[in-house]
């Protein structure tokens, strides 16, 4: 049945998303890694600091209700890639957050992208196994939990230490816009193996298509790291909205930078 050949591959949706799952905590866990950092260059208090992930916890609860309801009445798969991409735009926005407004609201932004994608997995998982088998299945995927958490802290020490705490955003989100679009191709009935063999909608020559703006980024880095993350924001746009019905990209890129100079 369409929208559903990923159930034939329980293993390998296992893996996947134990491994979004690790990425989902990494992205939550670097703002507290940078929070020197952060506090330091945009000059704020430590209660307001407090408040950066106090935000991200109210707005993911009240989002958890509502990613739950569509869950229930939509393709679950599809909202977890589209949690994956909003979380991912949202760290990448982290970064790019040139006041405290803004960095708290890219926090909350995070929260409805990880809720999306937290609350239906477990649903998901459920689909792919029988009764019998699931606490085991879901002690796999929750230890992803304290791995993440980890790899958070040491992705924002280390890239933060050496780069500034806005590259640690930037190379924290930017994963998960390649992730969002694995899974979106899994959503649509395609087995992960089939998009690597190039078998999917667009397969492994789309995912590289996808991945080229997002090169083209890297490859001419700015030395200021909030032009860098406009050129990445804009371009991982383009991957993923700025082409036509056959992969191919259109002359068109939005621009970020008046927003996030607002």
């Amino acid at each position: 049945m369409a929208g559903s050949g990923w159930r034939r591959r329980p293993g390998v949706i296992l893996g996947a998303l134990t491994a979004l799952n690790g990425l989902n905590y990494l992205d939550r866990y670097v703002a507290a890694a940078t929070l020197t950092l952060i506090l330091a260059d945009l000059k704020i208090s430590d209660s307001q600091g407090g408040l950066l992930q106090s935000m991200f916890i109210v707005t993911y609860a009240l989002a958890c209700p509502a990613a739950g309801w569509l869950g229930d009445r939509g393709s679950r798969m599809r909202l977890a890639a589209a949690g994956i991409f909003i979380w991912s735009l949202a760290t990448v926005g982290s970064g790019l957050a040139t006041s405290y407004a803004l960095l708290l609201l890219a926090r909350a932004v995070t929260g409805i992208g990880e809720a999306g994608y937290g609350v239906v997995t477990p649903a998901l998982l459920s689909d792919c196994y029988p009764p019998a088998r699931r606490a085991a299945v879901l002690g796999i995927f929750y230890a992803a939990i304290p791995v993440g958490s980890a790899l958070g802290y040491i992705v924002g020490g280390v890239v933060g230490e050496a780069y500034g705490w806005r590259t640690a955003f930037f190379v924290a989100g930017a994963p998960g816009v390649a992730l969002a679009f694995l899974l979106q191709e899994v959503a649509d009935g395609v087995l992960l193996v089939e998009v690597l063999l190039g078998r999917g909608h667009h397969g492994l020559r789309g995912l590289e298509a996808y991945l080229l703006p997002l090169k083209a980024a890297f490859d001419r880095p700015s030395e200021d790291p909030v032009a860098f993350g406009e050129e990445l924001l804009g371009e991982g746009a383009v991957a993923l909205v700025g082409r036509d019905g056959d992969g191919e990209r259109n002359q068109v890129k939005p621009s970020f930078h008046g927003l996030v100079h607002i």
